[in-house]
């Protein structure tokens, strides 16, 4: 980690390389484990590329680290929020769409949910010629089809190594090291903390392993919603779309987005 410049640091990486993007808005990519030079100690029971990396360096005073942590658990709750107006979006949409099976085409809906909504966008992949069977004989495929379907991939990929493997978490203020917290697959902690420590700065890494943990459950939960929308989105079209998951993650990835703009430009000074 390099040394700190007051700003915090809110980083996740993958050990076995390569990277996804946070669609939560709360995490940056990091450098793997071997590129930032990490040593997991003689007695580790795991290999390097088992792990997860979440990393966190904050302001060297503590009240204001505290501050900025505070900031991100706030930005983590509205993701959850977003995360289900999502669901309730997503509901309304196919219950609109469900007059696709009495043979009105979603392409009809699109302009009611107006151009550049995650909605119409949506529409337009469901709303091809055929139906979203036609995506099945790969005719008039989504332009952006190939990176939607490899970022649906890549997340849930992640997703699986974070569930099934270890997670790694380390904090510091400052540049100065905290902490660095190993938890296992099963739940479990073991943690290196550095000697001097005050009861503040403690407080720092425990707040700094919640954020991660809670996040690595907000990546869950996305998962599960897209999976539920794909079966929701395929009892309306009576077909095995392969490209319905992806679809549906952009989707979720677009409301998420929306949202956090939303709130950036209501935040900017008139």
């Amino acid at each position: 980690m390099q040394p700190g410049s007051g700003e915090a640091v809110f980083q996740l990486g993958f050990a076995n390389g390569g990277q996804t993007q946070d669609v939560l808005g709360i995490w940056q990519p990091a450098p793997t484990a071997s590129q930032a030079g990490l040593s997991f100690g003689a007695g580790a029971s795991f290999q390097e590329e088992d792990i997860t990396v979440w990393r966190v360096d904050l302001p060297e005073n503590t009240r204001q680290a505290a501050g900025v942590l505070s900031q991100q658990y706030t930005a983590l709750s509205l993701a959850d929020l977003d995360l289900n107006a999502a669901q309730v979006r997503l509901q309304q949409f196919a219950s609109a769409g469900r007059d696709e099976r009495a043979g009105v085409s979603f392409a009809a809906s699109t302009g009611e949910f107006g151009a550049g909504n995650p909605e119409a966008d949506l529409a337009a992949w469901l709303g091809t010629p055929g139906g979203a069977a036609s995506f099945a004989f790969g005719i008039n495929l989504p332009q952006d089809w190939q990176q939607s379907a490899q970022e649906a991939l890549d997340f849930f990929a992640r997703v699986k190594q974070m569930l099934a493997n270890y997670a790694y978490v380390e904090s510091a203020a400052g540049g100065r090291m905290i902490g660095r917290t190993t938890v296992s697959w099963l739940g479990d902690f073991d943690t290196l903390w550095s000697a001097g420590l005050t009861a503040d700065q403690a407080g720092l890494h425990r707040g700094s392993l919640e954020l991660a943990l809670q996040s690595r459950q907000a990546w869950v939960k996305m998962a599960m919603l897209v999976m539920q929308g794909a079966a929701l989105l395929g009892l309306l079209t009576s077909t095995s779309n392969p490209l319905m998951i992806p679809a549906v993650y952009k989707f979720i990835k677009q409301v998420l987005a929306q949202y956090r703009e939303i709130r950036r430009l209501q935040t900017i000074p008139a």
